[in-house]
Order: C-alpha cells, then sequence, then structure tokens
C-alpha cells in the first residue's frame, strides 16, 4: 500500500485562477506574480503585504498557460460524462495502468489533489497485479 503521508504537505497552499484575470496576468514576471499573490493574501487574512511575504518560507512559480506539455489544460466533467474518469483509469490487461487527474473518483478531480490520488491508486493497482502474478 502506498502511504498517503508521504504526499502530506501540511502549511503548504496552492493558488490557481482561470478566465479573463488569468489571462491579464499571463507573461507577468516571477516576482510581480508574487507580488500579487502576498496582495491576494494579505487581503483573505487582513494583513498587509509585507507581513504576509515575510510570513512565506518558500515559493513556486508556474506558468501552466505557458506550459508546452500542458498548454493550460485540465480535465472538467460534462454533462453525462460521470463514468468517464472510471473509464481513463481502468487498467488495460493488467499490464498498463492510468494516473493524473482526469481519472481521479474521488472527489479531487482536475486537481494536483486529484493527481496525486489517483498516483497512489495506479501505484496500488501495479502493486496488486505483481502479488497475484
Amino acid at each position: 500500500m502506498v502511504d498517503p503521508e508521504a504526499f502530506s504537505c501540511a502549511g503548504t497552499h496552492g493558488m490557481g485562477g482561470g478566465g479573463p484575470k488569468a489571462t491579464s496576468m499571463a507573461g507577468l514576471s516571477k516576482k510581480a506574480l508574487i507580488e500579487l499573490a502576498c496582495i491576494s493574501l494579505g487581503s483573505v487574512f487582513r494583513h498587509r503585504r509585507g507581513t504576509i511575504a515575510q510570513l512565506i518560507e518558500s515559493i513556486h512559480v508556474h506558468d501552466w498557460a505557458s506550459d508546452p506539455s500542458s498548454f493550460g489544460a485540465y480535465s472538467y466533467e460534462c454533462i453525462g460524462g460521470a463514468q468517464a474518469r472510471k473509464d481513463l483509469a481502468r487498467p488495460v490487461e493488467k499490464t498498463l495502468f492510468f494516473a493524473g487527474e482526469a481519472t481521479d473518483t474521488g472527489g479531487q478531480a482536475s486537481t494536483v489533489a486529484g493527481a496525486i490520488a489517483s498516483g497512489q491508486r495506479a501505484a496500488n493497482e501495479v502493486l496488486d497485479s505483481l502479488r497475484r502474478e
């Protein structure tokens, strides 16, 4: 069994966005994006931007929309598509296993948490298949 605690990140927070607001931020420097994040967090937690900035231990910025591997894509469920995620997650001939946020059936699809959960599920499926041999 894969240990879910191995993927736990206490105190880690992610921020993301979409739509016109995110489009307006496309191409901004890492420094500018961090500044906007601190302003946003300051508003949420009712602290000054500088106070928020001092509390941050580390930060990673990734421009998902410009990522050549994803071009900002993520999965979403269409009307009538309730079975699609289960179908995507189904192993092929017990030799090919699938993971990724689009295959999560635990309610976290379209998120990093869903990707991690599906990876744990797929890893356990692989281990189970090896035990049966």
